[in-house]
């Protein structure tokens, strides 16, 4: 049996400056992690060293439970801790 490495999501919702988006994946399987995709206001992906200094906060709620509440930049020390520098991460992309 062959699964989608990448499923992209359709529920996101208020997704502007200063607010707060939401995801809602549908609850159809296991998620073994999430990619958000940042652009600037020009239309631009981010660079990661942008997404650090952009990102003001990024909290994961499952079950209503708070799991992690961080920066963009506490974000990438923690991928980095976790040994994920081997993953492939484009302009723009927020791996959590």
């Amino acid at each position: 049996m062959a699964y989608p490495f990448f499923t992209p999501v359709a529920n996101v919702q208020n997704v502007a400056i200063s607010s707060t988006a939401t995801i809602t994946p549908e609850p159809n399987g296991t998620y073994y992690g999430l990619r958000l995709r940042y652009q600037r206001t020009s239309g631009t992906d981010a660079t990661q060293a942008q997404i650090a200094a952009d990102i003001t906060g990024i909290r994961l709620i499952v079950d209503g439970v708070q799991q992690w509440n961080l920066t963009g930049a506490q974000l990438q020390m923690l991928n980095a801790f976790r040994n994920y520098s081997n993953i492939a991460v484009a302009a723009g992309e927020i791996p959590i």
